[in-house]
């Protein structure tokens, strides 16, 4: 509101508030002006001339040149600011909580949005297995195999170290054919008698050869068969390329051809097992021939999806997976399987027991089962469980002859009791020391010992569970890190690649000591070219 002045001149003019309590001159005289504080009530305010002209303006600006603006309001609105400035607004308008929304409403798109792409991703990959899976019953893996051509973009040999290969102790080399291929296998020679005896295809874990393997098999001669232990193309520098479980059920079916072609193994008795790797061929081979009376894969792989970060073949091509996996053909096993894991494998139990009850829905007699321990402490066991299910499908009335030598009887002399005459008694004067009656003294037996199997020193089933602990302090590789490490560490002798394992909330990677000579700077440098940064090393002997 303006407030209302008067000059000694007798002019009357309205000033802005702002002025109030200064003093300015009079535009007509040019006399100082005191503005007072405005009244309270406006009412008894009468409509006076608004000051200033434009005369006024020019005069004003010249004689308060400090003051920034007019004094004066403007010819027909007293009220209204000098010079048409704009009054201060009453409410100040409030942006934040719309900026908050939108920041709000932005992440719940973004991550509404990335689910749903998430999702859709998952549903077709889901959508995809369940297609694939739908079609399995009528695909056999035999033809399957027949017909497909695997593309391999690494063509070399298995990813493992390997030392030149040497017969084992109660074992014979022989050579067998497979393609073009002639690789070396172990086999237990005949008894004396030559009698044929069932035959037993034993296949090692891992990708190289080792005496190891030969002493794992021992159970099995116990129970009376003939043993065969063959290598595979590539292994032990031998020819051949590696090929992930496709080229190599060629060599497994060729060498139960050779087991059988033996004089003094039953042809018709052949059965197959193996350990890690080998019972994924022991699986594979089950379903590529009917050659075998039964199959047992001790911790072997039903999906090979799982070994993706040692696979030779072009994995942007789904059916190189799918051929290399029994999973995918479980309706088509040809005789009695059993699938052993160790209850802590739970990767290989998952597969393993959806495999079986696929196959068990196809009508086949396949079971999967989980035994106490580990992928090395439930070897030992799962055997004796095969040899158990083996036992089941010999030949009728054919008991298998134990290469355990007979627990001798032995001869106990004859014994007849003496006779003499009692002696006369006469009481004695002195102490007298009692008689010694005559007679035989007892023969003592101790009854012979079978042998003993003690569990052997290779890698592939290690008498040790020696690791050696790296702590990790950093990671910066682009593959998950255990896959990093297991193919860094692959060709490290003394390293036991299956056990690998990574604790994230120790910052640790564990790693499996296979053999007695351990050297951590070589495996530390690997290590590192694959992205980790490892401080700490530390060797628990166990």
């Amino acid at each position: 509101m303006s407030i209302v002045v008067a000059c000694r001149c007798g002019k009357r003019f309205s000033a802005q508030p702002y002025l109030a309590g200064k003093r300015v001159n009079c535009p007509e005289c040019g006399s100082p002006i005191a503005i007072p504080t405005p009244q309270p009530d406006p009412q008894q305010t009468p409509a006076l001339e608004p000051l200033g002209t434009s005369s006024g303006d020019d005069f004003w600006n010249e004689t308060i040149a400090s003051t920034p603006t007019s004094p004066f309001a403007g010819k027909t609105a007293p009220a209204s600011p000098a010079f048409g400035v704009s009054s201060p607004s009453k409410r100040q308008f409030k942006v934040w909580p719309f900026v908050v929304a939108g920041v709000v409403a932005a992440v719940l798109i973004l991550v509404c949005g990335g689910g749903f792409l998430i999702w859709s991703k998952v549903s077709s990959f889901v959508g995809q297995e369940r297609e694939w899976v739908s079609t399995l019953p009528e695909e056999d893996y035999a033809d399957v195999r027949r017909s497909f051509r695997t593309d391999l973009v690494q063509r070399g040999a298995p990813p493992q170290e390997w030392e030149p290969l040497s017969t084992p102790d109660g074992a014979k080399r022989i050579d067998y054919r497979s393609g073009n291929l002639t690789l070396a296998a172990f086999v237990d020679p005949p008894l004396s008698d030559d009698s044929e005896r069932p035959g037993l295809l034993f296949l090692h874990g891992g990708f190289a050869y080792g005496d190891g393997d030969w002493e794992m098999a021992q159970p099995y001669r116990d129970a009376g068969y003939v043993v065969m232990t063959p290598t595979l193309r590539g292994e032990n520098g031998q020819s051949g390329k590696f090929t992930l479980y496709f080229d190599e059920v060629g060599d497994v079916l060729a060498a139960a051809d050779a087991l059988a072609a033996l004089p003094y193994v039953d042809d018709e008795q052949i059965f197959v097992a193996g350990h890690s790797a080998g019972g994924s061929l022991a699986a594979l081979a089950a379903m590529a021939s009917d050659r075998f009376r039964a199959a047992a894969s001790l911790s072997g792989c039903m999906d090979q999806r799982l070994n993706a970060d040692i696979a030779p073949f072009r994995q942007s091509d789904e059916r190189e997976f799918q051929v290399r996996s029994p999973r995918y053909y479980a309706s088509s096993f040809k005789c009695p399987t059993r699938l052993y894991v160790g209850s802590q494998e739970i990767l290989l139990a998952s597969s393993a027991e959806g495999t079986a009850t696929r196959a068990r829905k196809a009508g086949l007699d396949v079971q999967a089962q989980r035994i106490p321990g580990d992928h090395f402490t439930s070897v030992t066991p799962a055997i004796r469980h095969s040899i158990t299910f083996f036992r089941r499908h010999l030949k009728s009335g054919f008991t298998p002859r134990m290469t355990l030598p007979p627990i001798a009887t032995p001869e106990v002399p004859s014994f007849e009791p003496p006779t003499f005459e009692p002696p006369t008694f006469e009481p004695p004067t002195s102490p007298v020391t009692p008689p010694t009656i005559p007679g035989p003294s007892s023969p003592s037996y101790t009854p012979p010992r079978p042998p003993s199997f003690t569990p052997p020193s290779h890698p592939s089933f290690s008498q040790s569970r020696a690791v050696v602990v790296f702590e990790i302090l950093g990671y910066e590789g682009r593959m998950p890190k255990r896959s990093a490490a297991r193919h860094a560490l692959i060709r490290i002798p003394w390293v036991d690649p299956v056990r690998i394992e990574v604790n994230e909330s120790a910052g640790t990677l564990t790693v499996g000591v296979r053999g007695r000579s351990v050297s951590t700077a070589a495996a530390k440098s690997a290590l590192e070219q694959a992205g980790f940064q490892v401080g700490a090393t530390t060797y628990k002997g166990q």
